[in-house]
């Protein structure tokens, strides 16, 4: 594997394992539902995700595609779910975390080709001029 996916992989792992501390200390400092700022639907699912990222670590070490599928679609709706908080219910959530989550979220799409091995296909216009 080139030294280049290795590194992605162990970004995104590492985020998702800062992200699974985050809520476990949350849990740990405030009860199983921590969240008492926000409806209790973003409240179950922010303490979800102490467990749903231990998992999205585990699979991409374990089973890297199926890691890959968990961790686009937990940040697709992690970050969703938390502009909406923000923006739809007037959660106060602060500014910069949800910023960079939402760049994070970018970082994992965008990586998601490379690491899955997907090898983009030439256009038909190169393919027929080498035909040619």
């Amino acid at each position: 594997m080139p030294q280049s996916k290795k590194i992605f992989i162990s970004v995104i792992a590492a985020c998702f394992m800062i992200g699974c501390i985050n809520h476990v200390a949350d849990i740990v400092n405030g009860g199983p539902f921590p969240y008492t700022f926000a409806p209790f639907g973003f409240n179950a699912f922010w303490t979800a995700l102490s467990v749903i990222d231990l998992l999205v670590v585990v699979l991409i070490l374990a089973k890297l595609r199926a890691g890959l599928v968990l961790a686009a679609i937990v940040m697709v709706l992690d970050v969703t779910l938390n502009s909406y908080a923000i923006y739809g219910v007037g959660v106060k959530l602060a500014f910069w975390p949800v910023q960079l989550q939402t760049l994070f979220c970018g970082f994992v799409l965008g990586a998601l080709p490379a690491l899955w091995g997907i090898v983009p296909r030439r256009n038909i216009m190169e393919a027929s001029e080498i035909n040619a």
